[in-house]
């Protein structure tokens, strides 16, 4: 039920950490988190 907080959290994140490098995987893990 909580599918519409994370997405909203992941987009908060990559925006105060300029980091594209270590955004995408950590995007991608919680991605596969929130699947299972």
């Amino acid at each position: 039920m909580r599918c519409l907080e994370p997405p909203e959290v992941i987009n908060s994140v990559p925006e105060q950490q300029p980091l594209s490098n270590e955004d995408p995987p950590s995007t991608i893990q919680v991605n596969v988190l929130k699947i299972d």
